[in-house]
């Protein structure tokens, strides 16, 4: 016997590990809409496989005649992005919100210094673990400095704004 729309549905939220309230909640139906989705037999309207498909990044194809793989294939920017919404919800003392905060700060020259940090270390083959260790603690010695030095100029500017403004 062929699986209908509605086990389908069923499996996706499985899937997604939502039970049928939360799945609702996302494309802004009720649980009771959800179940009546899931029951065999009953028609799903276009307007909610719509819903399911972007909220979700579900093919189509899929949901509706369970061809090919359930979920689109997904850019860069869309892995990106949902990175980002996961780091913007943890808390706010973890070491992934912290960096993500810190990423977010940097200047241009700081960017490019953090860019030849990460290269020297992509391109350091793990037989020299002696040298890896020397470079970076130069490396984050010099991250320091120069951002004492920012900080430093930072400081002074303000109270250079201050003396003007007595």
């Amino acid at each position: 016997m062929a699986e209908h729309i509605n086990n389908r549905i069923r499996t996706l939220r499985k899937k997604l590990r939502l039970n049928q309230a939360e799945f609702g909640e996302r494309i802004g139906l009720k649980n009771g809409a959800i179940s009546w989705m899931e029951k065999e037999g009953n028609n799903v309207t276009d307007q909610n496989i719509q819903l399911i498909c972007e909220k979700f990044q579900v093919r189509r194809e899929w949901l509706v005649d369970g061809i090919g793989e359930m979920f689109a294939a997904r850019t860069k920017n869309d892995e990106l992005m949902e990175w980002a919404k996961r780091v913007s919800q943890s808390p706010h003392d973890s070491f992934p919100y912290r960096l993500a905060e810190a990423l977010s700060k940097l200047d241009e020259p700081q960017w490019k210094m953090l860019e030849q940090i990460f290269d020297k270390i992509m391109a350091e083959g793990d037989d020299e673990p002696p040298a890896r260790t020397n470079d970076t603690a130069r490396l984050h010695a010099q991250l320091d400095a120069e951002l004492q030095a920012e900080r430093e100029a930072a400081s002074a500017s303000s109270a250079t704004s201050s003396e003007k403004k007595a």
